[in-house]
């Protein structure tokens, strides 16, 4: 008996339809598309969008108002030429070879004004400033600078005055400018403060340091030159009198010697001898006496081009729009916004695709909060999560008698 075929997809159709659906392409592109960066922004519109309206108004308000203060400035240049060429003429010949004040260039008086040694002496000068009232009234104040910015200290210990002072000298290092001018060998010197008299006052004072610096300097260069030509003086002068000593001494025992021409060589010789001491000793003393007024001298050994009560302005520091600083801000904002969305939505889709290890780090977390913050703090701040009373608030305990199931302080 012959079974008839049994209608139906052929052999195979099957396999190759199941194969056919199995290499159907996804309808969803592989990546991040366009379209979900854009849903993404969407759905954390308000954060993208709030948090720079925030910042905005907030950089708006709180923009710092535009300080005034006062530039002072002054030139000079060294003028030490002179007084400096008779000195080292002097030390040449006695054998000294280290540079004198001319070696000073711009440079050098561009550290010195900035050095921490000058500046504190800057703010312990006792100023005079006089200030005008709201009404009219003109007050005059006067102290170091230390008793202007902080006034009267009374009795401070030596670390916080040391602690003011270090703050003062900083001060004054960021309202003090050097320029120096290569070609010419001019320096300009700008301070900059809150009052005009004092920008003024503090120019004129560091020029004073300055110049007080170039004659201590000077006189203790030519102090220890001049003590040397004293010793070496005395020295000269031992060794003439020796000399004239033996020439007396010659010609008291020989006094008729005319004819032998061995004792006139001999005399010709001692007198050398004297001439050539007497003329180091001359030397020797006429040194020693310009070293003398060398060090005497208070001459300035800076030239003064242009004063700093002539050159006062005004300057208006630190004057940014409040909407200048909005939009900054604002900018600011919307970058870590944006930066904070994609984090979120990137924590999202790991939790959706691995919601076990989620589940862990849930637990690891309690359990490390649990470590960290005690019981029953812990516990009032669920509390209080939860809208319940803090343990504070909650009533006490009631006690219950053993069998009855009622209070032990039921009233009767």
């Amino acid at each position: 008996m012959m079974s008839m075929p049994q209608n139906g997809p052929p052999v195979g159709a099957a396999d190759r339809g199941g194969a056919s659906a199995e290499t159907v392409p996804s309808a969803e592109p592989e990546g991040i598309s366009l379209l979900t960066l854009v849903n993404l922004l969407l759905r954390r519109r308000r954060m993208v969008v709030g948090l720079p309206l925030v910042a905005f108004v907030a950089g708006a308000l709180f923009t710092a108002a535009p300080s005034r203060q006062f530039v002072a400035q002054s030139m000079f240049v060294t003028g030490e030429g002179q007084s400096a060429s008779r000195v080292s003429g002097i030390a040449a010949q006695l054998g000294f070879t280290g540079g004198g004040p001319r070696d000073q260039s711009p440079d050098f008086y561009k550290w010195l004004l900035s050095s921490r040694d000058l500046l504190r002496q800057v703010a312990l000068t006792e100023y005079t400033i006089p200030m005008v009232r709201e009404t009219g009234a003109v007050d005059t104040v006067r102290g170091t600078l230390l008793e202007i910015l902080h006034g009267p200290g009374g009795q401070l210990s030596q670390e916080d005055e040391k602690a003011q002072l270090a703050g003062a000298a900083k001060m004054i290092a960021g309202g003090v400018e050097i320029k120096v001018d290569a070609a010419t060998g001019f320096l300009v010197l700008i301070t900059r403060a809150a009052w005009r008299e004092l920008a003024v006052q503090l120019n004129r004072r560091l020029l004073e340091l300055v110049h007080q610096f170039n004659l201590d300097r000077r006189r203790s260069q030519v102090g220890v030159e001049r003590k040397f030509v004293e010793e070496r003086l005395e020295i000269a002068r031992a060794e003439l009198e020796k000399a004239e000593a033996a020439l007396q001494q010659f010609l008291e025992e020989n006094r008729g010697y005319i004819g032998a021409s061995h004792l006139a060589f001999e005399q010709k010789r001692l007198e050398r001898r004297v001439d050539l001491r007497l003329q180091i000793y001359s030397s020797l003393a006429q040194s020693n006496e310009q070293m003398r007024i060398e060090e005497a001298r208070n001459t300035p050994l800076i030239t003064v081009i242009e004063q700093p009560e002539n050159t006062v302005e005004a300057e208006i520091r630190g004057g940014r729009s409040p909407v200048s600083n909005g939009v900054l801000a604002a900018l600011a904002a919307l970058v870590f916004s944006v930066g904070l969305a994609f984090l979120l939505e990137f924590l999202k889709r790991q939790l959706q695709a691995n919601p076990r290890e989620y589940s862990e780090l849930q637990e690891l977390s309690r359990e490390a909060v649990g470590d960290l913050i005690p019981a029953r703090l812990l516990a009032w701040a669920r509390g209080l999560r939860n809208g319940a009373a803090p343990p504070e608030a909650e009533a006490p305990p009631v006690r219950v008698a053993a069998g009855v199931g009622e209070p032990e302080d039921r009233p009767e």
